[in-house]
């Protein structure tokens, strides 16, 4: 499989409980399968964590040991903000994030936040020497195609789709793109 540079697609960020998983950590084949699910909080915030899989998909557990594995790095504001598109949040600043305790449906993940007016690089590393602190290697990251969602709720998780459009890449970007007052959050991918 080549490694892909282009256009993912959009991402949860504009109603609360809309999330989705089309991202992996390795590819998503057998029965253990790692994801990052980015789930929208309210609108402008969403916040990504990170799940696992033991049967193939078919159930999912928060894995909070996975973000030891992620450089969520932000790259500063991508638009002038707009307090009529966006809510309130707090300023966040340029430079490599560190994940936060949040609680989500009931349960306390750790998580990286993803508001709107930012640019956000995500990339993976694996620990190729575990007694030396200095030895990572960047290893890629995945796209899986899943079934569109049926509507914007949080009991609408998208489904995995077999057999569907797949790629490999090394840096995944997250930004937006502002239209007739609606944030568009746009995902790429980048070699």
């Amino acid at each position: 499989m080549n490694y892909y540079t282009g256009f993912l697609g959009s991402d949860a960020a504009r109603f609360p409980g809309q999330d989705s998983c089309d991202i992996y950590l390795q590819a998503p084949d057998g029965d253990v399968r790692l994801r990052q699910r980015v789930y929208c909080m309210r609108q402008g915030i969403s916040l990504a964590f990170y799940e696992r899989s033991q049967d193939g998909g078919r159930t999912w557990t928060h894995d909070p040991g996975l973000i030891n594995r992620i450089e969520w790095e932000n790259m500063g504001v991508t638009n002038p903000f707009d307090v009529s598109v966006s809510p309130t949040h707090p300023p966040i600043n340029p430079g490599v994030q560190v994940p936060g305790l949040m609680m989500i449906a009931g349960d306390i993940v750790l998580c990286f936040r993803l508001p709107w007016y930012y640019k956000v690089q995500v990339q993976q590393f694996a620990d190729i020497a575990p007694d030396n602190d200095e030895d990572w290697e960047q290893i890629p990251l995945f796209y899986h195609e899943h079934y569109p969602r049926a509507s914007h709720t949080d009991l609408d998780t998208p489904q995995y789709k077999p057999d569907s459009t797949r790629h490999k890449f090394w840096c995944l970007q997250y930004g937006d793109e502002v239209h007739d007052a609606q944030v568009f959050t746009f995902v790429t991918a980048h070699t």
